[in-house]
């Protein structure tokens, strides 16, 4: 124990380790948020450095994290942290020119306290009850008039379909009974040679995702868990959301209730129901590792659970037993990281696909959550167009054991030559190895082409960006290097546009 790093605790002034929660002497928390001295004002920088902060891992934040908070007055890179991790995080943040310092968050006064004087006490069994019976009322308690009411008002559940609220009040609903609730009125949807999953959001109606289903009036078989089989035709399909509407005439399904995704928070449990590598009506669980990943100006939530191809298009259910999101992909290059629409697209689109749920979503709280993601897709679209003639790595997938797929984008007022790049593998203090390797066809990402991704295009489209972007792929073989070193290392495309050469692995 004497190797442990101590210093005084602020409270008491007795000497606690860097690594600890909380003072064994007076119990106080020894948790700290990173703070900087200063926003990054120019957005290109900003989105740089936001990239390389990222590429640190944690408990460094995310892209998506580091873009918004560079961009506040007052920048929280991290909360919560033990004092051991603060100074990591400092270190990086050094590096990058962003000095800062490790401060204990300022207790908020009893006027900017959101939890009600009588839920001080057992917090943590407080939030259980919260969780529950906000997601199920609509109805205000006495002495309450704003709406939607304030997060930490306990409302009573009276208003909802007993499908949903069953046994509500005591609990939350367990994984097994998320499961009784949502496959039967989840089914199975093959169409040609595509295989992916759906749930009843009216009797006739199954929403899926676009990527599942062909085109509009295309026959979809549609699979019951009870083995029935009908025929569905798609009534509508929205490529950049990637979501889908089937009609299934006289299925009399029970639909699924839906939710509201703004609800969720980080940690939170979910069940999704699928059909994974063709393993019919699989109920998985997971938690919400995030709730407005950014990708291609759409917020994602991430779960953190195993989605893999037949998932697609299945319902993500929250512990109240209603439907907060869509399964739509697995992180490539990610073990154990799916990524799910929020349900709140289908109701809130312009027009929209499904009419809004009973309780009231909070269209506020959805509305601010889209400017924030579009607001960081105007600042990546600027960077983008306004980028050098070096490349840049745009993503990496694992595709097999010992070989990696690079994607790599370049501006570029022709078509580029085939071209040689070099890959190196890092860890702090050291490189692992390098890799040459090379992009033998360059892509026009606005060129309408069966190999390209449709919503990368008309992102690319839609931010007038598309006729100067060509996009290539490389192979990367890691024969050279050694499998077990390379966990947790970094990938990075020497010579590339810096702020987007890397990739954690």
């Amino acid at each position: 124990m004497s190797d442990i790093e101590r210093e005084p605790c602020p409270r008491c002034g007795e000497p606690a380790a860097l690594i600890g929660r909380v003072c064994p002497h007076c119990q106080g928390s020894l948790l700290v948020e990173v703070v900087l001295d200063a926003p990054v004002a120019d957005p290109r920088a900003r989105y740089q450095i936001a990239r390389a902060l990222a590429s640190f891992g944690p408990p460094a934040p995310d892209f998506s994290s580091a873009q918004r908070e560079l961009a506040s007055p007052r920048p929280v890179l991290a909360r919560g942290l033990t004092r051991e991790a603060a100074r990591r995080l400092l270190a990086n943040a050094a590096e990058l020119g962003l000095p800062g310092q490790a401060v204990f968050p300022q207790k908020k006064s009893p006027q900017q306290s959101r939890v009600p004087p009588w839920a001080i006490a057992g917090v943590l069994g407080v939030f259980l009850v919260l969780a529950v019976l906000i997601a199920f009322s609509g109805r205000k308690p006495p002495g309450i008039a704003p709406e939607p009411p304030p997060q930490g008002t306990i409302l009573q559940p009276d208003a909802v379909p007993a499908r949903v609220s069953e046994g509500r009040a005591a609990r939350p609903l367990s994984p097994r009974d998320l499961a009784e609730l949502a496959t039967p009125s989840t089914v199975v949807l093959k169409n040609g040679g595509s295989l992916g999953s759906g749930f009843f959001v009216q009797p006739d109606l199954v929403l899926t995702n676009a990527h599942v289903v062909a085109a509009e009036r295309e026959p979809v078989a549609i699979v019951f868990s009870d083995g029935r089989e009908l025929e569905g035709q798609v009534m509508s399909r929205d490529v950049r959301l990637d979501i889908a509407l089937v009609q299934v005439p006289s299925a009399s399904a029970e639909p699924l209730a839906l939710g509201d995704s703004t609800e969720l928070r980080t940690g939170d449990r979910v069940v999704f129901v699928g059909t994974p590598e063709g393993m019919d009506f699989t109920v998985h669980e997971g938690i919400v590792s995030h709730t407005a990943r950014h990708v291609l100006g759409v917020a994602y939530l991430q779960i953190d659970a195993n989605v893999n191809p037949g998932n697609s298009g299945g319902p993500v259910l929250d512990t109240t037993g209603r439907v907060v999101g869509i399964v739509t992909a697995k992180v490539n290059g990610a073990e154990g990281l799916g990524i799910a629409l929020p349900i709140n697209y289908a109701y809130e689109g312009d027009p929209p696909l499904l009419p809004k749920p009973t309780p009231r979503p909070d269209s506020g709280a959805w509305r601010a959550l889209v400017d924030r993601v579009q607001e960081e897709e105007r600042e990546t679209a600027q960077v983008i167009s306004t980028a050098t003639m070096k490349p840049v790595l745009v993503g990496v997938t694992i595709r097999q054991k010992g070989e990696i797929l690079a994607t790599i984008a370049r501006i570029s007022d022709r078509e580029p030559v085939p071209e040689n790049f070099l890959f190196t593998f890092r860890k702090p203090g050291r490189m692992l190895c390098g890799v040459p390797t090379s992009v033998e066809r360059w892509r026009l990402a606005g060129r309408t082409d069966v190999s390209a991704n449709p919503r990368i295009t008309h992102w690319l489209e839609d931010n007038n960006i598309s006729q100067d972007v060509y996009v290539g792929v490389a192979q990367v073989s890691l024969r050279r290097c050694s499998e077990d070193e390379l966990r947790g290392a970094v990938m990075v495309l020497e010579g590339a546009d810096e702020g987007s050469d890397r990739v954690q692995l």
